[in-house]
């Protein structure tokens, strides 16, 4: 790999972890709010778009928001777009209320409409569930989880929204939980950043994914009936030399 073409690979690597994209959708829930948004204001490169109920308008302080240099959405269509463009969706504050709507698949507001679509659209969804769990110490504490029976309703609609794909956490496991979100992104780059090759010689095809370079091409010999990945980056010098040898490219899907 040439100087070009590495600089190229590396790029690609760093702005895939930069500018992942998350979608915040905020209800009006108080337990531990503010640890939370200081553990999302940590990581700042993030960029994150934000959905508020109703009543977080009234409860979650706008410098909470501010702090993350975040875009307010509050279009539906913006919303949609958005749903389809982010890297993963957090819930931090969830409130009773969502949690029961959630799990019935109730759309009659903004923000129930929003994690329905996600949900639909089988995106990674992580919620926090702190302001809703009959067992967290502060709900206790306020006396909260004292009828058994209210208790084990909500724990049924924690299984029902697990069940369709969501992950629910703890506020203290939220840092890790991003982490390991963005650990398994960055091993994704990592095997992006590398080409793959599969040669049939039968019918002298070549596939080819990831980043593919000049050394690549040169290396499948006389075959000109290559394969590609429609999210392949293809270099500038392997460009060329697609030109120059009148190689034929088909673009599939993977």
């Amino acid at each position: 790999m040439d100087i070009e073409e590495l600089i190229r690979a590396i790029t690609i690597q760093v702005l895939g972890l930069v500018n992942k994209k998350v979608l915040v959708f905020i209800s009006g829930g108080v337990v531990n709010v503010e640890e939370e948004f200081k553990i999302l204001k940590e990581f700042d490169n993030l960029q994150y778009s934000v959905v508020l109920s109703d009543s977080a308008k009234d409860i979650i302080p706008n410098k909470f928001i501010e702090d993350l240099n975040a875009d307010l959405i509050s279009d539906k269509k913006v919303m949609a777009k958005k749903i389809d463009e982010v890297d993963f969706i957090l819930i931090p504050v969830m409130t009773r209320n969502i949690l029961a709507k959630t799990a019935f698949g109730i759309r009659d507001t903004f923000i129930t409409t929003g994690i329905s679509d996600a949900i639909m659209k089988n995106k990674k969804i992580i919620v926090v569930k702190d302001s809703f769990d009959p067992d967290n110490p502060v709900n206790v504490s306020l006396g909260y989880s004292q009828n058994g029976s209210y208790n084990e309703m909500i724990k049924n609609h924690i299984k029902t929204i697990e069940s369709f794909g969501v992950s629910f956490i703890n506020a203290y496991e939220l840092k890790k939980a991003i982490n390991e979100l963005l650990i398994i992104e960055e091993k994704k780059i990592t095997q992006f950043t590398k080409s793959e090759k599969v040669v049939t010689k039968e019918i002298r095809e070549v596939t080819l994914k990831g980043i593919i370079t000049k050394t690549d091409l040169l290396s499948i010999g006389s075959c000109r009936n290559i394969k590609i990945s429609k999210g392949a980056v293809i270099t500038s010098l392997a460009k060329d030399y697609i030109d120059s040898e009148n190689i034929e490219i088909d673009y599939i899907e993977g």
